[in-house]
């Protein structure tokens, strides 16, 4: 019996053995990763009441091995001391080692992981991997508005770049071209510049327009722009020179412009439909799609529009429209919100405290401004407002500059570099400015 106890005991220990051995061989076989990539950063800091830090999203280039946050913090951030994460590949394949470099003063050492670091001195990142080889260098940058994001800064472009005298004009952009037309001497005429540097014009004929066709007769829609000829009859140019006449099947009373939709775009225009006035679509006004009736203090000339679209906003694609005259001559004083409602333009209306006439209305920085034609200080009052509803005063760092005149009539321009343009306007004593301003937001010159 002992005998046969002892052989037993002898097979379950030497299994224990050998199983034992087979795992320590297995651990000491498992491959140590050799991903020395940062996954994830994040920063956050005590001293952050606003929690600006800790909301901040830093983009990680693993190709150009820089690491950095594309959205600028707040003008003026600063803290001391800041809590940094950093990611690898797996929680359980951690950085065996992270050694970070800092600037004013320059130092570099091993970091523990845990201690704080000082963020605004952080100025590079090597991690390495955990199998103690694999390293990998990152370029770290935080980026912090070094001027007030909210600055409007305004600059005059040029001054008296049409060759004669003017007694009305509209300007307008067709692709990347700014289009200036005029009236002088009683002849429509144009001029034109690239929308990149707004100083050098060169004159250029209008062919194919009627005689009597002014320039709040013509809107920048579809693929070129769009006038209404004195006998209703539309005219249509791709290149802001050439014009030809466009048969439609309704009388054209006034065109809105681009109507951003969910699906793409289209031509909003108000239409006569036997003696009725309607809201209509079109693609190019061969075929017109008719809506449903305008409200009667709804404005079908003189107007100023603007054509919203939010990105970030999925239902914020409408068209604003201020100021100008209705069907009967009576003046406007309402802001017109319109946006398409299955097969209807819904058209909100929202009154303002402030005239409506003159003014401007633009779209930027996902805002809607409104440039009045209320004077403070012997300026323009800039308005703004997220959609249109309610209007409030722009504070004094987005004021014009100190050189800028006051005007009612201005073209109004907004770019894909984030500028706003100003062109010409009516002066106060009723000159017509033939000058341009382009204006930019502090923290949209980086984009």
């Amino acid at each position: 019996m002992t005998s046969t106890y002892l052989s037993w005991a002898s097979v379950i220990i030497g299994g224990i053995l050998l199983f034992s051995s087979c795992l320590n061989s297995n651990n000491a076989n498992i491959d140590k990763s050799s991903d020395a990539q940062v996954y994830a950063l994040a920063l956050s800091s005590n001293a952050d009441s606003t929690g600006v830090l800790s909301a901040a999203e830093f983009t990680i280039d693993q190709v150009g091995k820089k690491i950095f946050n594309r959205d600028s913090l707040s003008y003026l951030f600063a803290v001391d001391s800041a809590k940094l994460t950093l990611s690898a590949s797996s929680t359980y394949s951690p950085f065996s080692q992270i050694i970070l470099t800092l600037k004013n003063p320059d130092s570099t050492y091993s970091w523990n992981g845990k201690d704080s670091i000082p963020p605004l001195r952080l100025s590079s990142i090597i991690t390495t991997a955990q199998d103690g080889i694999t390293t990998k260098p990152y370029d770290f940058k935080l980026n912090i508005y070094q001027q007030d994001p909210n600055i409007l800064t305004w600059t005059k472009v040029t001054d008296n770049y049409l060759a004669s005298s003017v007694s009305a004009q509209k300007t307008l952009a067709i692709g990347n071209t700014f289009f200036t037309y005029y009236v002088s001497g009683g002849t429509l005429k144009g001029a034109s510049t690239d929308a990149s540097g707004g100083k050098n014009w060169t004159e250029i004929d209008i062919v194919g327009l009627p005689a009597g066709t002014t320039p709040a007769m013509i809107t920048a829609a579809g693929k070129g722009a769009y006038a209404l000829g004195t006998d209703q009859t539309v005219y249509f140019t791709p290149n802001g020179a050439t014009w030809t006449s466009v048969t439609t099947s309704y009388p054209v009373k006034a065109i809105y412009g681009d109507l951003p939709l969910t699906t793409g775009k289209t031509i909003l225009t108000v239409i006569d439909d036997e003696g009725t006035l309607k809201f209509a679509e079109t693609e190019n006004f061969a075929a017109i799609q008719v809506l449903n009736t305008i409200k009667s203090a709804f404005p079908i000339s003189a107007f100023s529009t603007a054509q919203v679209n939010n990105p970030t906003v999925f239902s914020a694609k409408y068209i604003a429209v201020s100021g100008g005259l209705r069907s009967d001559n009576t003046a406007n004083n309402a802001n017109w919100l319109l946006q398409r409602k299955g097969e209807t333009i819904e058209a909100i209306a929202t009154e303002t405290s402030f005239s409506q006439q003159g003014s401007s209305i633009f779209f930027y920085d996902n805002k809607l401004y409104l440039m009045s034609s209320e004077k403070e200080n012997g300026q323009n009052i800039l308005y703004n407002s997220n959609y249109g509803l309610n209007w409030t005063k722009v504070g004094k760092n987005q004021t014009f500059d100190p050189e800028f005149t006051y005007r009612t009539q201005a073209s109004v321009i907004t770019d894909a570099e984030n500028y706003i343009w100003i062109f010409g306007g009516v002066s106060d004593a009723s000159q017509q400015l033939v000058e341009v301003w382009r204006g930019r937001l502090n923290k949209l010159a980086g984009e």
